[in-house]
């Protein structure tokens, strides 16, 4: 039995006017069954959210099966931590002063060597005593396997971000099954049908991931051509269809990079297209 992962989506995408992200809320309302981590701002952690802004979070956060993530770059551990402070505290003062809430920090250009693991101790622990119980999920993209240590740190980690011509499935079956339920897979460049896609997210799922996204872009500033199927394939999933694997026990590119853009709960699809 496969059970649900969630969809992982930067979403970076400005809300010019209220229908910028009206595909998304679209499938979000369609899919009330799936749960969607959607990464909001990287262009505004230094700044309070505009009118825009402010209307467009206000619209995901009262979807009771959407998780926002504050968006934060790492610079594979290069940047400096008061840097790195400096925007988790202003993700901190929009659950207070806008009162526009987060669920917790995706931390982007996360790095993946052992040296590296005291720095993301501190970044993480960090966050989490700042943003609270039930606001600090955490989640790392380095975008590649790390060592098991750092799973320790976060609740999710992006371990494969690539395009669908580089991925490779020994790839992840490799990868230890305690680790995957914690695991998020995001493949870009999608040249398949939309046949093709549903196999692709049956296959990701069986693997007892925890998130995956799939899209035909080269990045997360438009959306997926497929993106409706997607969602559907995913949907049918969460709500038993397909078969696999059991997730079993508990567990538990940077395409992102700095380009513009951002509780849980049905419907059994997003509004189709076809092959």
């Amino acid at each position: 039995m496969v059970l649900p992962a969630f969809v992982l989506l930067p979403l970076y995408m400005y809300p010019y006017n209220s229908t910028s992200w009206s595909t998304l809320t679209t499938s979000i309302v369609a899919n009330p069954n799936l749960k969607f981590h959607v990464v909001v701002s990287p262009n505004l952690a230094f700044t309070d959210p505009d009118v825009n802004y402010v209307a467009g979070l206000t619209s995901l956060n009262s979807h009771p099966n959407v998780l926002t993530l504050g968006y934060i770059y790492t610079s594979y551990g290069s940047r400096d931590f008061s840097e790195i402070a400096a925007d988790i505290v202003k993700y901190v003062k929009w659950n207070t002063a806008t009162q526009l809430p987060i669920g917790g920090l995706f931390f982007d250009e996360s790095p993946s060597d052992n040296s590296t693991f005291p720095y993301m101790s501190n970044l993480t622990a960090y966050a989490r005593t700042l943003l609270g119980a039930g606001k600090d999920h955490i989640s790392l993209n380095p975008g590649i396997h790390v060592d098991a240590s750092f799973y320790t740190l976060a609740d999710s980690i992006n371990v494969f971000e690539e395009s669908y011509a580089n991925f490779n499935r020994t790839a992840l079956t490799s990868l230890d099954k305690a680790l995957r339920v914690k695991s998020t897979y995001t493949i870009h460049d999608f040249t398949g049908t939309t046949t093709q896609q549903t196999a692709l997210v049956s296959q990701l799922a069986s693997a007892n991931l925890a998130g995956i996204l799939i899209t035909t872009q080269p990045g997360y500033t438009a959306w997926s051509s497929l993106w409706p199927s997607f969602c559907s394939a995913m949907t049918k999933l969460s709500l038993g269809g397909g078969s696999g694997e059991g997730r079993g026990g508990d567990g538990g590119c940077n395409n992102g990079g700095h380009e513009g853009g951002g509780g849980y709960g049905g419907g059994d699809n997003c509004d189709g297209d076809e092959d």
